[in-house]
C-alpha cells in the first residue's frame, strides 16, 4: 500500500445524515489532517494539493465534504457550528482524538468553530484567506447589505425543495482541473475573480438553497477569536478585491497565538500560487506537530 493510496468513506451521523470525505490514513499513531473547501466547493479543492504534498509521509489525511456539498450533498439547513460537529464526528468514528484544521475562506470560519468548540481536539488551525464579514468587497460586500434577503431566498428555495421542486443530480466540479483552465486563462490576463466568483456556474454543481445557505453562513459574524488558545496560522494573499487584507490581519492579531504569512494571490492560493502554498503549509504543520510531540520541562508522567 503506498502513502497516497486514498479511500472514499461515509459516515452516517444520524439516519438520513450521510457525510463522504476522502481519507489517506495508514497509521493512527501518526498526527491528522483535515482539509475543509470552501463557498460552493468540494474536496476536491485539494486534489492537487493532496497529489504533491510531502505531509503524506508523516499525517493521515483527510478531506471531507462540508454537508451539501460534493460526496455530503443533501437539502437541509446547517450552520458553521453543525460542520464543525460532523468534522468533530468523523474523527471519533475514525479513531484520531485530535487534528489540524486547514480550511480555506468559509472553511477557514469552519476552522475556526471547531478550534472553539472542540479545543481538546484541536491541535493547530491554517487559514487560507480567512474572510470577515464586514471586511467583504466587491460582489460579496454587496451580499453582506443583502443579508437577510439572502437569508429569506434560502428558506424559499428549503421550502421548495421540501415541496419536491428540485433538480435530482448533480455532477462533481473538479477543482484540479478548472484550476489547470483558469492558470490559461490568467496567463492572457484575465482576472481570477471573474472567473471564480460566478454563480451561474457553481449552481451547476450545488442546489441553489445550500449555495445561498453557503453564501449566508459566510455573512455571519465570526466571533470569539480570542478564546481559541491553539496555534493559528493565515496565509493572506496580497490582492485585496474580495476583503480588506490590512483589516484581515488585524483580526487575525486578536488570536493570542498567531502567526500571519503574505502570498502573492487574490483569494484563491491554491490556485493562483499552489506550489509556495502547499510549501508554507507543509513547514508549519511539520514544525507545529514536533513542537506538540515534545515533552514538557516535568516529562510526560506529569
Amino acid at each position: 500500500m503506498t502513502d497516497r493510496y486514498e479511500e472514499t468513506k461515509w459516515f452516517e451521523k444520524y439516519p438520513g445524515y450521510k457525510l463522504g470525505y476522502k481519507l489517506i490514513g495508514h497509521d493512527k499513531s501518526r498526527p491528522v489532517i483535515v482539509f475543509v473547501h470552501g463557498l460552493g466547493s468540494n474536496h476536491t479543492r485539494w486534489s492537487e494539493f493532496m497529489a504533491n504534498t510531502l505531509l503524506v509521509h508523516h499525517f493521515n489525511l483527510l478531506r471531507v465534504d462540508l454537508m451539501g456539498h460534493g460526496l455530503s450533498l443533501q437539502r437541509r439547513r446547517v450552520t458553521r457550528q453543525d460542520w464543525s460537529a460532523d468534522i468533530a464526528a468523523i474523527l471519533k468514528h475514525e479513531g484520531f482524538s485530535d487534528a489540524f484544521i486547514i480550511g480555506h475562506s468559509l472553511g477557514a470560519q469552519v476552522a475556526i468553530e471547531f478550534a472553539h468548540h472542540y479545543p481538546e481536539h484541536c491541535s493547530g488551525v491554517v487559514m487560507i484567506d480567512p474572510t470577515f464579514p464586514q471586511l467583504l468587497r466587491g460582489v460579496l460586500g454587496w451580499a453582506r447589505r443583502l443579508k437577510w434577503l439572502i437569508w429569506c431566498l434560502m428558506w424559499v428555495a428549503f421550502g421548495l425543495n421540501k415541496m419536491g421542486l428540485r433538480r435530482r443530480h448533480f455532477g462533481l466540479l473538479d477543482l484540479w482541473q478548472l484550476d489547470k483552465h483558469t492558470r490559461i486563462k490568467m496567463a492572457d490576463q484575465q482576472s481570477i475573480t471573474k472567473l471564480y466568483m460566478n454563480p451561474l456556474a457553481d449552481l451547476h454543481y450545488i442546489p441553489v438553497a445550500n449555495y445561498l445557505q453557503d453564501i449566508f453562513e459566510l455573512l455571519r459574524p465570526v466571533s470569539h477569536l480570542e478564546e481559541v488558545h491553539t496555534k493559528v496560522m493565515a496565509i493572506v494573499s496580497t490582492g485585496a478585491q474580495i476583503s480588506d487584507r490590512k483589516g484581515t490581519i488585524q483580526q487575525m492579531q486578536r488570536f493570542p497565538q498567531t502567526e500571519i504569512q503574505s502570498i502573492e494571490a487574490d483569494h484563491w492560493p491554491l490556485t493562483e500560487n499552489p506550489e509556495q502554498t502547499r510549501a508554507i503549509i507543509e513547514q508549519w504543520c511539520m514544525q507545529t506537530a514536533m513542537v506538540l510531540e515534545k515533552p514538557g520541562p516535568g516529562g510526560l508522567g506529569e
